[in-house]
């Protein structure tokens, strides 16, 4: 074997074991256009202004996959999320919209009984590897804040 053909096995070697110790998380929904603004001073974002972690259920059948609404969540201060409350189970089948615990701690899929841990960065799915679909949450100011994907 020649210098380079050494080189060249060895790295391939080395990027097949780094790239098989990843976990891959998909994303099962399709995308689709998400863009409005929410302000910390009108209900019912109220709820989010001083509490923390905090999430509540927003813009129902206007909103996210299959107009199922987007959960928004306050993680700390300066740190707020935003997820499709669309269930990324059987997404090619019947897809349903996450309910809010009442902790709201977790997101639940009435049809399959998923539930999504929302207070965890990420929000993947308790005993699984699915995870909520998360889009970009960008301040304006202190009170107003910009959901966008």
């Amino acid at each position: 074997m020649t210098k380079i053909r050494k080189i060249f096995f060895l790295l391939t070697a080395m990027v097949t074991i780094v790239a098989c110790g990843e976990e891959v998380y998909e994303n099962f929904l399709p995308d689709v256009h998400v863009d409005f603004r929410f302000d910390l001073s009108y209900p019912p974002y109220t709820q989010l202004r001083d509490i923390y972690p905090n999430a509540i259920k927003v813009k129902e059948r206007e909103a996210g996959y299959d107009l199922h609404g987007i959960i928004l969540v306050r993680m700390s201060e300066g740190d707020f999320r935003a997820y499709d409350a669309t269930c990324t189970r059987n997404v090619q089948a019947e897809t349903s919209a996450l309910t809010l615990s009442t902790d709201r701690f977790t997101a639940h899929c009435p049809k399959c009984g998923a539930e999504y841990a929302v207070q965890q960065a990420g929000a993947y799915e308790k005993n699984g590897k699915n995870r909520l679909q998360q889009y970009r949450v960008l301040a304006v100011n202190e009170y107003i804040k910009h959901v966008v994907n």
